[in-house]
């Protein structure tokens, strides 16, 4: 299965998709809805795409003008395909592949680091398996949040919105089985 890029610098390149169960990659109209919601904070923004699976939101982002993007997945599978869309965009410099789970990144990256100086990002896209929401480790991400940034949080519409500390939910939307959350810091 291909992906296209919706806008932007890399505008109809085709990206791969691991095509197996375990990846869903998000649909390209509600991808499209999250980047109409999102043009106020991309110019620039470091971003986050936890649970990447085919990497198409870091990807998207850095094609409407983010600056770079830290893109954590498991699934072997999947970090071959996001390497591939990594290298066949060229974008090499601004985007970083991260082999691990995001509770495993997310564990070493706060043991790395002070508290002052943790990574800060604009954007966190947080995607996680629709059978396994994860809603603990996504409301953990939050330390990494930039004080005016977003956490897109994308989920089964069977699941309620959870609240996270430290947010407030300032958008939601449903579209057929998914609903994208929008958070920003209190």
């Amino acid at each position: 299965m291909n992906l296209r890029i919706i806008a932007g610098e890399f505008k109809r390149r085709v990206i791969k998709s691991p095509g197996s169960r375990q990846t869903h990659p998000m649909g390209e109209r509600i991808r499209g809805a999250v980047f109409n919601k999102l043009v106020g904070y991309l110019s620039g923004a470091v971003v986050l795409d936890a649970f990447a699976g085919t990497g198409a939101l870091g990807l998207e982002a850095l094609s409407r003008g983010a600056k770079e993007v830290t893109l954590v997945e498991k699934d072997r599978k999947a970090q071959k395909v996001i390497a591939d869309n990594i290298e066949a965009l060229n974008v090499e410099q601004k985007a970083k592949l991260v082999r691990a789970s995001v509770n495993g990144w997310l564990r070493s990256t706060l043991a790395e680091h002070d508290k002052k100086d943790l990574p800060r990002f604009d954007i966190i896209f947080a995607d996680p398996p629709y059978w396994d929401p994860q809603f603990r480790l996504v409301e953990r991400l939050v330390q990494l949040l930039a004080p005016s940034g977003v956490l897109v949080l994308s989920h089964a519409k069977a699941l309620d919105t959870p609240e996270l500390a430290g947010l407030r939910l300032i958008d939601r939307r449903e579209y057929s089985d998914a609903v994208i959350a929008y958070f920003e810091p209190i």
